[in-house]
Formats: structure tokens, C-alpha cells, sequence
């Protein structure tokens, strides 16, 4: 689920200009054997860190945030992990989701985004031709967001920019929002948005979606690839348990031993920017 969720990322709609339908099929295919083909291109890799991080928790209870990414693609394989969580695991029982007010790459989810997308996969007419080639894929895919919709409802799914109310404190979700589109790196949390990092601070897993996000977890710093993430963080690292998945479309990248990056380099290969390589980077809280 981690590396499904992580290769949606993939799926950035401001690099796909130049592809084809088929190409698009083929970087969006999740199945066990293409997630197999791909786990060589993690670079980075630590889903069992992670899932061992996971297994420790006393649930249910649980709060997982999402600081979302691209709309589209990817913002279906974050609902199918989150619905994961709270459906097939006993460690979370809410999930909260974190959008940008504003795009700050093309494909940014917004609030709007976000509610179109339950409505969109719900319409008969936004994927005809599952309903004519596959009725059962097609009464599969409205079970499962018939169940997204009900978890929207019942609070188990939550926008962030509907949270009302941290620690009996009155809040505006919206104003918790406008950090993600600030200036500074996520280093600045605590001191630029302290209700933002006290929120997180509570939560029992941050996952952080994306290259942007990554960039600026990374203070978007040209680190030596061999620098440890939990250095590239700076005062963010130990805040909560953070969880980074990322396909790399930008310079920074970090955690990779030198001998690997030198290989690459050495290739040829556009690793650090083509999107065709990844990083799972977790740190606990400390």
C-alpha cells in the first residue's frame, strides 16, 4: 500500500504533457508485478520501518495526516491508503487530509479538488466505459467510494480546513492551510504556524506526500546525498513520526549512499529529476 500510494506520485500532471494514453496506463499500473519491477528504483526505502512504527500503535484511535500533493491520480491512491488504514488495519480511526488554499505547481489539491473527486468517481458518466467492459470493476470501484463518501461523513475522513477545534481551543482550519503555501521551509513550523505544529505534534503519523513537500522538509538545500534525513529536517526531525513519499523531480535528495548516487551519475541517468526514481524517507518521534 506504501509503494502504491508512493509511485501515485508519479502521476504529476504538469510532466505528462508529452505522453501518450498508453505511457499514462502503464505509470499508473499498481499491481503487485509492476510495484515488483519497480521497487529497484526506490532509492531510499523504509516501508518496513515504517509498518514496524505502525504495528507498535494502541489502536483504534489513532490520527493519521495527509499533507497532500497532485490532484488527479494520486490524490485516489492517497484515498485508497487512508481507507486502508482505518478499514483493514485496527491502528487508525481517522484520517485528516491536508490541502494547498491555492495550486502552487499546477496539479496542487485544493479544497475544491478534494470534494470533486468523491463526486466525480460516483458519476456513471466519469469512467463510461469501465460500465459497459467491466460491471463488476465498475460496482467495485463504487462500493469502495460509497464507503470513502460515508467516512467523509461520519468524520473518520476530515478536510483540514473543516477542523474547528484544537485542544478545546476554537481554530480556523483554513488559517492552519496557508503555511503550506508560505515562503519558508517546514523547518519554520513551530515558529510560523505553532497551532499547525501543535496539531501534527498530537498526530500518530504525518505522511508527506510529494516533491515540494519533500523540498521544502529538505529546506530545499542541495544536500550531499549521503547526509542523513533526519539532519536534512533540521528542528522539524523527532516533532512527530513523519512519513515522506516522494518521486524525485527536483536536485535535493538525501539518505543515499554516495556509492549509489555515483553509479547513477555515472550512467547517465536523470535519477534526481526524471521521476523515474523514489525515496520513502521515515523518521520517528524522538
Amino acid at each position: 500500500m506504501i509503494q502504491m500510494c508512493l509511485w501515485g506520485n508519479a502521476t504529476d500532471l504538469s510532466l505528462l504533457t508529452h505522453l501518450a494514453p498508453s505511457d499514462i496506463e502503464h505509470l499508473q499500473a499498481v499491481g503487485k508485478g509492476a510495484q515488483q519491477a519497480r521497487a529497484a528504483f526506490i532509492l531510499k526505502d523504509d516501508q518496513e520501518a515504517v509498518w514496524e512504527y505502525i504495528k507498535t500503535l494502541v489502536g483504534p484511535g489513532g490520527r493519521c495526516d495527509f499533507v497532500l500533493d497532485n490532484a488527479g491520480f494520486e490524490l485516489f491512491t492517497d484515498f485508497v491508503f487512508a481507507d486502508f488504514l482505518v478499514t483493514y488495519t485496527p491502528y487508525f480511526s481517522k484520517i485528516v487530509f491536508h490541502p494547498k488554499l491555492f495550486p502552487w505547481f499546477v496539479s496542487d489539491v485544493t479544497p475544491a479538488d478534494f470534494e470533486t473527486t468523491i463526486v466525480s468517481l460516483l458519476s456513471t458518466t466519469f469512467f463510461p466505459e469501465i460500465s459497459t467492459r467491466s460491471p463488476e470493476s465498475a460496482a467495485h470501484l463504487e462500493k469502495m467510494v460509497k464507503r470513502w463518501q460515508s467516512h467523509l461523513e461520519q468524520g473518520t475522513f476530515i478536510l483540514s480546513t473543516n477542523i474547528n477545534k484544537i485542544d478545546d481551543q476554537k481554530v480556523d482550519g483554513a488559517e492552519l492551510c496557508k503555511f503550506w503555501t508560505g515562503p519558508w521551509p517546514y523547518w519554520n513550523m513551530k515558529e510560523r504556524s505553532s497551532q499547525l505544529w501543535g496539531w501534527l505534534h498530537t498526530s500518530d503519523l504525518v505522511i508527506f506526500k510529494g516533491d515540494l513537500n519533500y523540498r521544502k522538509l529538505t529546506g530545499d538545500v542541495k544536500w550531499p546525498v549521503s547526509t542523513r534525513f533526519a539532519t536534512s529536517l533540521g528542528p522539524l526531525a523527532g516533532s512527530f513520526p513523519l512519513l515522506s513519499l516522494r518521486t524525485n523531480k527536483a536536485d535535493v535528495a538525501v539518505d543515499i549512499p554516495q556509492e549509489v548516487a555515483d553509479d547513477l551519475d555515472a550512467r547517465g541517468e536523470k535519477w534526481r529529476v526524471s521521476g523515474k526514481y523514489a525515496l520513502v524517507s521515515f523518521e520517528p518521534r524522538s
